[in-house]
């Protein structure tokens, strides 16, 4: 892996600078291109690290990605599979516009003597009403 090749040359420059620094009379210009290459291992091994976490989120989002499904009949995504959703819906605004999966507040009430459901986000106020299976 990258991120150990860079944390070992890194290793090797500090055994190495050490020896360099144990000599009586050392040259002034070795001095300078070991410190010069300390600071540029030292930048990719930060790089490194950075890309590793990017990598990281990234696997995360792909992950949550595969996770979810969008349920047209309701208009929202929900998790698992078509064949067996799970748990609350989400939001799809919230999921298409951020990328986040925003959980939507239920809500169950009456109108008209027919039982109704609302599905609201609680973060850009989408309102769903899922459409009901006809008799």
């Amino acid at each position: 892996m990258i991120f150990s090749e860079a944390k070992a040359a890194l290793d090797l420059l500090k055994e190495a600078a050490k020896l360099l620094h144990e000599e009586k009379d050392p040259k002034p210009e070795l001095v300078a291109v070991f410190e010069a290459l300390r600071k540029k291992l030292f930048a990719l091994y930060e790089s490194e690290i950075e890309l590793r976490l990017q990598v990281k989120e990234w696997q995360d989002k792909l992950a949550v990605r595969d996770s979810v499904f969008f349920d047209e009949k309701a208009g929202v995504y929900f998790k698992g599979t078509p064949e067996a959703p799970g748990g609350d819906p989400f939001c799809a605004k919230c999921y298409h516009s951020r990328r986040e999966l925003v959980p939507m507040q239920v809500t169950h009430y009456t109108l008209n003597s027919a039982p109704m459901t609302e599905w609201k986000c609680v973060v850009c106020a989408l309102s769903v009403w899922p459409k009901r299976e006809e008799p």
